[in-house]
């Protein structure tokens, strides 16, 4: 569950891989249980913030330039064969 801001550009290619992510009804109960749920909330949070120190420890040690962006995406720029990929 979730949203996104982005630029119409952004959204149109990212609206053409959506399909299979969608949030259906039981999908929309399930997330609002899982948020009344304490202690399941908060192992999703410790669980989650250690995922991302893990992912983030790991670009930074690529090299400059990778990193976290914001608490919940990772960022980093990627050569190959001399074009950069992000």
């Amino acid at each position: 569950m979730g949203y996104g801001l982005s630029s119409p550009q952004l959204a149109d290619i990212l609206n053409r891989v959506r399909q299979p992510f969608n949030n259906n009804t039981p999908a929309l109960a399930a997330a609002v249980a899982a948020l009344s749920d304490d202690e399941h909330l908060q192992q999703t949070i410790t669980v989650n913030a250690q995922g991302m120190q893990q992912l983030t420890d790991g670009f930074k040690n690529l090299g400059p330039g990778m990193g976290a962006l914001g608490r919940e995406f990772c960022s980093g720029g990627f050569k190959a064969s001399g074009i950069a990929c992000l």
